[in-house]
């Protein structure tokens, strides 16, 4: 079963002469938050929170240095397993945020928050 993107938030705003438009998204138990420039495009930070693994950390990354994040990072905390049922739980948790990492790294690069940037900077 496909699980979507669901837009919870749109919020229209000036800040410091930047026409910005404030986005907060759910998918599956991440939700995740930014704002975008309409003038270029940009998004200089991508926050994501997962309320089923509050301690899994994720990161936004520009690694092109081009004000729009590109990869998706998930910072899984130590763990311990001391039995089968610990195995079972921490494989899950891995494969989830795994999951959400991946639709989410992909839904940056080809949301229509992609294709605004790509037209802002002569890409398309």
């Amino acid at each position: 079963m496909r699980k979507d993107f669901k837009l919870e938030l749109k919020v229209e705003h000036m800040q410091g002469g930047k026409d910005l438009t404030f986005y907060r998204y759910r998918y599956e138990t991440c939700i995740f938050w930014f704002s975008q420039d309409q003038t270029n495009g940009n998004i200089n930070r991508v926050h994501i929170y997962d309320e089923q693994y509050d301690d899994a950390k994720y990161y936004s990354y520009d690694t092109e240095d081009r004000s729009y994040p590109t990869d998706v990072t998930v910072t899984i905390p130590r763990s311990i397993v001391k039995n089968d049922n610990d195995y079972t739980a921490l494989n899950k948790k891995v494969r989830d945020c795994c999951l959400r990492r991946s639709a989410i790294e992909k839904f940056l690069l080809s949301s229509k928050h992609y294709k605004l940037w790509l037209e802002k900077h002569g890409e398309i």
